[in-house]
């Protein structure tokens, strides 16, 4: 018989995996769904935007499992960046008011009584500028993970090979 210890990290990695299990297929059941869509009756939104964005480059599209894994992200990770990114941003508005006056005087402009709405977004590019300084400055996820498909030369003296791991810090970039 098993330790109580390990009977419980079994226990537990098995609930993970079957919440994990879960996930994956209710994302990519709603990808599926999206597909079956007319393009022109599809929401306008960000999964709307992964399923028809191309590589400038490459022409190449996100493949289904890269969505679903994004979706993911966003629904697991996505509220910690975000109350990040706003925290920052509300920390450097509070120490540079001209700017947080000047950033009232746009949504006040764009808003007026109104409740916020996604139309409104687009013209909010004060506040687009802010967040993007904001994440520039005190970016919420400092570090990604890339790994190159083909063995490649970086800069022009730095070999990497396929399926290296490149850990990528972007304060320092």
């Amino acid at each position: 018989r098993l330790p109580i210890q390990t009977q419980l990290m079994v226990r537990t990695q098995r609930q993970f995996e079957a919440d994990g299990a879960y996930m994956h297929s209710v994302s990519n059941e709603l990808i599926v769904k999206r597909r079956k869509l007319d393009p022109a009756d599809a929401p306008s939104d960000l999964l709307n935007l992964m399923m028809n964005a191309k590589d400038a480059v490459t022409g190449e599209k996100l493949d289904d499992a890269n969505i679903r894994n994004q979706m993911l992200t966003f629904l697991v990770a996505g509220h910690e960046t975000t109350s990040g990114l706003l925290t920052f941003a509300i920390h450097l508005l509070l120490k540079n008011p001209d700017i947080l006056k000047r950033a009232q005087e746009e949504v006040d402009r764009v808003l007026g009584d109104e409740t916020p709405r996604q139309e409104h977004i687009p013209k909010l590019a004060y506040i687009d500028q802010i967040l993007r300084e904001t994440l520039r400055l005190y970016p919420t996820a400092p570090a990604f993970i890339i790994t190159p498909k083909h063995d490649t030369v970086l800069a022009g003296r730095y070999p990497v090979k396929a399926r290296d791991v490149l850990l990528l810090l972007l304060p320092i970039l």
